[in-house]
């Protein structure tokens, strides 16, 4: 382990070496992050979440005061999946942090810390532009996860606002293909509460302009007692 606590070392070195075109900023909380003028570059701060993990081996992540909930975590190895913590076996590291309008941006590191993978979601909606990267923070491949839907989540939580509801507060949502009408698709629904008889008030939207495709109402699911 000293080897490696050497090398990252080296590394944060050579990082606040180049501040001149870097904003090196550390989060306190695992995550150090480089902000560029053309991309934004995480490093897992190894030595910290060990630290935390050494004091409470149930570590699992924390809240920010800003509310946001943030989850790290790790993959061994298939020969030893499921066991406790070993660096040797680390095949990657694991940083996702979930905000309070319901999105989630996740991250993935290799064995050394370094990003290999971004990741963002709506629930388990796949949302946002994916990247993958390589050692040196380029960016070398990337997926525009709502190319078919130019109306956007954001435009569905604001509908969704103007309607009763709040979808990032509470509700569903799901994508889909509308085989008919050859047209990509919002189903959203939330519990309407502040009537004498809560209901369900559903939507479907055009995915490209937010157009109402159909709207429905049903009764709210009873909560067995």
């Amino acid at each position: 382990m000293n080897a490696y606590y050497y090398l990252f070392s080296i590394i944060m070195l050579t990082l606040s070496c180049n501040s001149k075109s870097q904003d090196l900023t550390e989060s306190g909380k695992g995550v150090t992050k480089i902000n560029e003028k053309k991309m934004t570059v995480k490093i897992f701060n190894i030595p910290e979440y060990e630290k935390k993990l050494k004091a409470n081996p149930d570590y699992t992540g924390y809240k920010t005061k800003e509310n946001v909930e943030v989850k790290q975590n790790y993959m061994l190895d298939d020969q030893h999946f499921g066991g406790e913590y070993n660096p040797k076996y680390v095949i990657e590291y694991l940083h996702s942090e979930k905000f309070p309008d319901g999105f989630t941006d996740s991250y993935i590191f290799n064995k050394d810390g370094f990003l290999t993978g971004y990741e963002r979601y709506f629930d388990d909606i796949e949302t946002g532009i994916w990247k993958k990267y390589n050692r040196k923070g380029e960016i070398i491949d990337q997926e525009n996860k709502d190319i078919n839907y130019p109306f956007s989540i954001n435009d569905v939580i604001l509908f969704s606002k103007k309607n009763n509801g709040d979808l990032s507060k509470s509700g569903s949502l799901k994508r889909s293909y509308d085989d008919q009408q050859k047209i990509y698709t919002y189903t959203i629904e939330w519990v309407v509460k502040n009537v004498e008889k809560p209901y369900t008030q559903g939507f479907v939207l055009n995915g490209g302009d937010g157009k109402i495709i159909k709207t429905y109402r049903k009764d709210s699911p009873r909560i067995k007692m």
